[in-house]
């Protein structure tokens, strides 16, 4: 799976780690925002027919919660979407390119995204995996996350951060 994975950004310890392990690298010359890199990502790979959007602040995540989203969408739905804990955000989208799904990051963007694929009358899939729902967006969260009883090394980092 990695060989098809492209991670944008514009650090060059992510590009570094990211060649590392074998995935793509979308160099930003600077930070586009969400919605920019994800279109960044899908023209750096125009071979691809579907694409997954993951943001780099999920601790939780495990391939099993990818495995997921792409069953689930191998059900017959064009579109399958992850929330954040607070239904405010996107944490996973996964779509066909060419459905011309919204790219609608930033405030709401959840509810921004749903209302957008229904409005193309795509068929929608919503996953609310605690992989997926977990990300780190707010001090809450780090602490949150600092408390988890997963023994993580994210969660040591966050442990430390904290102290």
């Amino acid at each position: 799976m990695l060989a098809s994975t492209f991670v944008v950004t514009s650090d060059p310890r992510a590009r570094s780690v990211a060649t590392e392990l074998g995935a793509c690298e979308v160099m930003e010359k600077s930070d586009i925002g969400v919605n920019g890199a994800v279109e960044a990502g899908e023209s750096a790979c125009p071979t691809y027919p579907d694409v997954l959007v993951l943001p780099s602040d999920l601790p939780f995540l495990v391939g099993a919660d990818v495995r997921s989203l792409i069953e689930t969408r191998r059900r017959g739905l064009d579109v399958v979407i992850t929330p954040s804990r607070a239904f405010d955000g996107t944490n996973a989208y996964l779509y066909a390119k060419n459905d011309k799904v919204p790219k609608l990051y930033d405030m709401d963007s959840f509810w921004g995204h749903v209302s957008g694929v229904a409005a193309r009358g795509l068929t929608l899939g919503v996953s609310t995996r605690p992989g997926l729902t977990f990300d780190v967006d707010s001090p809450e969260d780090l602490r949150l996350l600092s408390n988890s009883r997963k023994r993580s090394r994210v969660a040591e980092i966050a442990r430390g951060l904290l102290k």
